[in-house]
């Protein structure tokens, strides 16, 4: 593909930082420069482009001032752009991590910010490889987290495609910078990671579920996750669970999250208040299913309950956890245990 190299970075650079174009012209010069590298980059890499390479430096701020334009042509062929710089190897080498990370989470939260948009600002920090100091990388890491908490629980981009790069985004910082991610707080990660798990999109909660188990073990005997989860519980999430549990093939996928909670809750369960009923109903309501593929997991679940109460024996033996325990068991459908 031939690619007018110096004329395409020409227009990128037309505009200084801060500066706004006021014709229309200038602005879909731009978008169409954008267009034209970012297809280069796609097919060829930056190889060809040495220009491109000379220059980066210079643009990066640049294309991160479009990225914050209330233009949102001008935005999206910024951000693609810079997506696939970023992921290019020799270009990511050279990227200023210490200038990208912050703005970009920034632009995350800026009310003006169009889904679309949102999307591809977290597609651009999943791409990003962060190749910069130990303690820079734990400073973004950080940033990221907290930028990925704020946005998820407002619920205010709720879309499949944003969910999606949430978990991405999540996924990559665990798996690329574990020593880093697991030193924070998990009071800091989890209520974003909650959300995602009470969310619409069947894809994003299995990928969610995934993600928290891998992630128990920080989880579990966390005495601050746990009186938060409870505080959540008792405030709205018993009944979304058990609303969620009524919809149609979502049923194995909340006794799982259900699950996943008892064992998160640890001994905090022991103390359970009104908000424990909402929650028990879920089992109840499993136990009852017409499905036994569903009966069979309702035990599965109220076998974690069993190993909850077995971390106190005094608990576990009382009369009126005793009962508790032994009622499915008593009005069991034997065929569905076969």
């Amino acid at each position: 593909m031939a690619v007018n190299e110096g004329e395409v970075i020409f227009a990128i650079c037309s505009r200084r930082r801060g500066e706004t174009s006021s014709q229309g012209g200038d602005q879909e010069l731009k978008v169409e420069a954008y267009r034209v590298l970012t297809s280069h980059l796609k097919q060829c890499g930056s190889k060809l482009l040495p220009q491109l390479l000379d220059k980066f430096h210079e643009i990066v701020p640049l294309v991160l001032n479009d990225a914050g334009t209330d233009v949102e042509e001008l935005a999206v062929a910024a951000l693609q752009f810079l997506g696939y710089s970023l992921f290019d190897q020799s270009l990511a080498s050279i990227s200023q991590a210490e200038v990208i990370v912050p703005v970009l989470c920034e632009l995350v939260l800026r009310r003006q910010a169009t889904s679309e948009v949102v999307t591809l600002l977290l597609w651009c920090l999943a791409n990003h490889k962060m190749i910069c100091s130990t303690s820079l990388v734990t400073a973004h890491v950080k940033v990221q987290v907290l930028m990925l908490s704020q946005l998820i629980v407002s619920r205010r981009h709720a879309t499949l495609a944003v969910e999606a790069e949430c978990l991405n985004l999540l996924h990559r910082m665990y798996r690329e910078h574990e020593v880093v991610f697991t030193a924070l707080e998990p009071v800091v990660w989890y209520p974003s990671l909650v959300a995602l798990l009470t969310g619409d999109h069947c894809k994003n909660v299995t990928v969610a579920l995934q993600l928290a188990k891998k992630l128990e073990s920080l989880l579990i005997g966390n005495h601050e996750v746990a009186s938060w989860l409870v505080d959540f519980l008792k405030e709205k999430l018993a009944l979304t669970l058990y609303k969620q549990f009524s919809i149609a093939k979502r049923e194995l996928m909340v006794l799982s999250i259900w699950e996943h909670f008892v064992r998160v809750l640890d001994k905090q369960l022991h103390n359970y208040g009104n908000w424990f009923n909402n929650f028990l109903k879920i089992a109840e309501q499993a136990f009852k299913h017409e499905d036994c593929k569903v009966q069979v997991a309702a035990y599965k679940a109220w076998k974690s309950l069993i190993d909850n109460y077995a971390l106190n024996l005094r608990i576990l033996t009382g009369s009126r956890r005793m009962k508790l325990i032994m009622t499915p068991l008593v009005v069991s459908k034997p065929a569905c245990l076969a």
